[in-house]
């Protein structure tokens, strides 16, 4: 239910923003649209029950598609290739060590399944570099780093989608003894869930930035509404995908895409919005994990998920990033910093609430309490040493540019959470 309403709300923002021009000359305000499509939706599609107990789920689908679609509208692809090696080594070949490790872990500390541990490695994969402010906006800490952090914690949440969507279609899949019914099975899930996702999100943002950008030719699109339609695209996208029955996050994340090429523009007040208003959803989010952390402290196996959250924080992703990093001719130290510094934040939270919507299995609790516990140690263990740990690794670099890669000149990547918490 709460798609449909997403996607009938987002259809009627961008219809409004195409011809806000002409609805502001006419007194028709976004108020009014709103409402009469509240009264339509009310009298014709809504059965008369209270949505209430939907509203914590459709906060975390608001928040995960806002997350996706604007960071992927930041990515320019060719600039990404060429200028930024570090964040592609830790990306490519960081990450999936970083699953690997933490599922071996998984796997003997919790007694679970291989699929099993490997979908709790994959939830706390994606990092949140706003839970690190200090590094970003340290000016001990050379412009590269602090670009290789930015970018990594920008892209990993929706390179890992894929990875979660598979993970958890291995968790729900009945066990099959046919080789070719497991083949086939395996074969529709890519197809629904990652193929038709990417092919509507790719098609809807084609279509409507095509509408925006011939709207907007004519005069008939107001400044203020420009970013607004776009943010519908995002919206629309992840509805219509999941309608026809692909993967709505692909699609809000590969609209993104689509819209990165347009002229910034189009793009700015989208990205000020993201960073700015985008951060409140971030907080309730964050709230609602303040509330579930006492019950995390309380489950029998809190000792467990407490060792489980300190070894994937300080010891796993350092060694899988490390090793990443190997001929990147970095010095060792810099390896160490940047293998301490990936928290885990909003993503782990919101591919974890993704995953609990989707399945309901009998680790269900588990796999909640030890990211609860991960992220809530992670948002204090990072914060309280981003700072101190930025000015002694500075201090021990040396603030003089010398011939190490540290110190190479590194073009501005923004990605999101740019502003202070």
């Amino acid at each position: 239910m709460t798609t449909d309403l997403m996607t009938i709300l987002a259809g009627g923002l961008l219809i409004y923003a195409l011809v806000s021009k002409a609805c502001e000359k006419y007194s028709v305000t976004p108020p009014m649209l709103a409402l009469l499509l509240g009264i339509l939706v009310a009298i014709t599609f809504v059965p008369s029950r209270s949505l209430q107990e939907s509203l914590p789920a459709l906060l975390v689908e608001v928040t995960l598609i806002l997350v996706l679609f604007t960071d992927a509208s930041r990515i320019h692809l060719k600039q990404l290739i060429k200028k930024f090696q570090l964040p592609l080594r830790m990306l490519l070949l960081g990450m999936p060590l970083m699953i690997f490790f933490g599922a071996i872990l998984a796997y003997h500390l919790f007694e679970i399944s291989i699929p099993e541990a490997l979908l709790l490695a994959g939830l706390l994969a994606p990092t949140d570099a706003a839970l690190g402010q200090g590094v970003m906006f340290s000016r001990w800490v050379p412009e590269t780093i602090r670009q290789t952090i930015n970018v990594e914690s920008g892209l990993n949440d929706g390179l890992a989608l894929p990875v979660i969507l598979i993970l958890i279609h291995l968790w729900n899949s009945t066990p099959q003894t046919d080789a070719t019914g497991l083949a086939q099975d395996f074969a529709t899930m890519l197809f629904k869930q990652i193929i038709l996702g990417v092919g509507i999100g790719l098609f809807v943002a084609f279509l409507s930035t095509r509408l925006l950008v011939g709207a907007d030719r004519r005069h008939l699109v107001s400044d203020s509404y420009r970013y607004l339609a776009l943010l519908g695209m995002g919206f629309l996208a992840y509805g219509a995908s999941e309608l026809l029955g692909g993967n709505g996050f692909m699609a809000a994340f590969c609209a993104g895409l689509w819209v990165s090429h347009l002229k910034p523009s189009y793009l700015h007040k989208l990205h000020s919005f993201a960073d700015a208003e985008g951060q409140l959803l971030s907080l309730l989010v964050f709230f609602l994990l303040g509330l579930s952390l006492p019950e995390s402290l309380a489950f029998d196996q809190w000792p467990k998920a407490l060792l489980y959250a300190g070894l994937s924080l300080g010891v796993i992703r350092p060694l899988a990033m490390g090793l990443s990093l190997i001929r990147a001719r970095l010095e060792f130290r810099t390896q160490l910093f940047l293998g301490w510094f990936g928290p885990r934040g909003l993503a782990s939270i919101l591919f974890l609430l993704l995953a609990q919507e989707q399945l309901k299995p009998p680790q269900e609790g588990l796999f909640a309490h030890v990211v609860i516990v991960t992220v809530s140690l992670s948002i204090f263990c990072h914060g309280l040493t981003a700072t101190p740990l930025s000015y002694l690794y500075g201090k021990s670099i040396g603030l003089k540019k010398d011939e190490r890669r540290e110190w190479e000149t590194s073009p501005t990547f923004r990605m999101r959470h740019r502003q202070q918490l």
